[in-house]
């Protein structure tokens, strides 16, 4: 599962760091330096891929300009937890101290990126916790938890207070290691309930060590945290200060939050929360999205990049259906090319991806109109236009970058057959480009509609244009769209014999004179 991947990485990082605080020397009201703020641009939305990337940009901004800290609004009910372990991966690696502000809402995944910060401010009507991972499966959603774990059995097995946790964390580095080569070995997508089980519990023992490790770090209550991921955790208001029943995962109000340290401030707004974090004189500078920013959001959000590359496809595809180079084949390679702008530009990947799509798309040309037969020109040109799509989207995106790519080749394919078939032959613009049957004052019957019938096998005709390996053939009088019977290049003006009738074309190839 790709999940454990990345939850293992975070947890190498975290024992390998150490987990020291960033939060170090802020002083006289942080007079004379910057803190970076950068609100939710809309309310209450699941995190995405997107505003991470965005965020990363900031993140390095900031420190590159030796920002004080960087404040990160959120307001949210959870989303992905492999996009929430990646704002926890930036998180590990940042010079410059981090505060989530949730204003108000950090439920789920939200809960899971705040604990990542150095400090947690929440609004006072907000609320934090239900962060227990979810899957999606079959259409639906369904827990990951140990189903195992239930009644009296579980209440045994409450995890103990953080002193012992310290302890338990404190292990050889080399458990991470160990931890790896152990989910290796788990094959994904088992159909099998019992290995299903398993892969549930691998991944719940790294994610939970994740989220010891996040409490830890920052003096948090590691049992409470724990109750917020998992169903099954019982909290006592004698022991644990929190009244809690197992079977549904903790949530907590801002008062509730604030008086065990799951959260370290209550601000009403960004002038309280500075005042809070004893930095009142700090200049607050507030990160806006500008039109070019707002731009490459939309341009790489999945369901547009899919669109994209539908209309891409599409307009190449009637391109090379009709002669010259016109407006179908520009806007599907703009398509293409807002495509690649718009990953590049968000920082999921780099210019290389284009690069690589156009040498397979070049390669694919020269397979279909140069060179004869398809052959291994024609397959490493579509290998490297898929490997340059998916490559847009980055390695940590490719659950995605796949579906979206698999999606978007259906519709073309479907979309390409239509088009072929039914729309392009009887329309009037590209009606004047299309190959048709023609016969004296004929006025033009499409490709495949009664030439099977007209054309019998062993017809002699003549090119009217060059066979690349499509083009016109003049069958007395009865002009149709010929294809080389082998792929091979035929000359204009070269006299062939039909070898075979399809619905959409006459295949042909040179008469052998003896």
């Amino acid at each position: 599962m790709k999940k454990i991947y990345i939850v293992a990485m975070l947890f190498t990082v975290f024992l390998l760091s150490g987990v020291e605080p960033l939060w170090k020397n802020i002083s006289d009201g942080g007079a004379g330096k910057k803190i970076f703020y950068l609100p939710q641009f809309s309310e209450f939305k699941e995190i995405s891929n997107q505003d991470m990337l965005f965020f990363k940009k900031i993140q390095a901004k900031a420190e590159k300009e030796k920002a004080l800290a960087v404040i990160l609004e959120l307001d949210t009910p959870g989303g992905s937890v492999d996009t929430a372990l990646k704002y926890i991966s930036l998180f590990a690696k940042s010079k410059v101290p981090l505060v989530v502000f949730l204003n108000p809402q950090g439920i789920s995944a939200g809960m899971i990126i705040a604990l990542g910060a150095d400090r947690i401010a929440i609004n006072p009507l907000g609320v934090i916790g239900d962060a227990m991972p979810v899957q999606q499966q079959g259409g639906k959603i369904r827990p990951i938890a140990d189903k195992s774990r239930s009644g009296q059995e579980q209440k045994n097995k409450n995890i103990q207070n953080e002193k012992n946790v310290k302890k338990e964390t404190a292990v050889d580095k080399n458990i991470a290691e160990k931890i790896l080569e152990e989910l290796q070995k788990h094959q994904e997508n088992s159909d099998n309930r019992e290995e299903q089980a398993l892969a549930d519990q691998k991944f719940l023992t790294v994610f939970y060590k994740v989220m010891e490790l996040l409490a830890e770090k920052n003096n948090r209550p590691v049992k409470i945290i724990r109750a917020a991921c998992d169903p099954y955790i019982e909290l006592k208001k004698d022991i644990d200060g929190i009244e809690h029943k197992s079977g549904s995962p903790l949530t907590l109000s801002a008062k509730e939050a604030l008086k065990p340290g799951v959260v370290d401030y209550i601000a009403g707004d960004r002038t309280e929360l500075l005042h809070e974090l004893g930095i009142p004189r700090a200049e607050l500078v507030e990160i806006k999205k500008d039109g070019f920013e707002q731009i490459i959001s939309f341009l790489s959000h999945p369901v547009l990049s899919g669109l994209l590359l539908t209309l891409g496809f599409i307009g190449i595809f009637i391109e090379i259906r009709t002669p010259g180079f016109g407006v179908s084949g520009t806007l599907g390679i703009l398509c293409i090319v807002m495509f690649f702008f718009g990953h590049v530009a968000s920082g999921a990947s780099e210019w290389g991806a284009m690069v690589i799509f156009f040498v397979g798309l070049v390669l694919l040309l020269l397979e279909i109109f140069l060179i004869p037969g398809f052959g291994i020109v024609g397959i490493l040109g579509g290998g490297c236009i898929i490997f340059s799509l998916l490559s847009a989207f980055g390695a940590g995106n490719f659950n995605t970058g796949l579906k979206v790519v698999v999606l978007s080749m259906l519709a073309v394919l479907i979309l390409c057959i239509i088009l072929y078939m039914y729309v392009l032959p009887k329309s009037k613009f590209f009606g004047r480009f299309m190959l048709t049957a023609s016969s004296g004052e004929m006025d033009g019957a499409a490709v495949g509609s009664g030439i099977e019938n007209a054309i019998a096998s062993g017809t002699e005709g003549v090119t009217l244009t060059p066979l690349k390996p499509a083009g016109r053939v003049n069958f007395a009088g009865q002009i149709v769209e010929g294809r080389s019977y082998d792929g091979s290049v035929i000359a204009e003006n070269t006299a062939v014999v039909a070898v075979r009738s399809t619905p959409f074309e006459i295949e042909v190839k040179p008469v052998e004179r003896s």
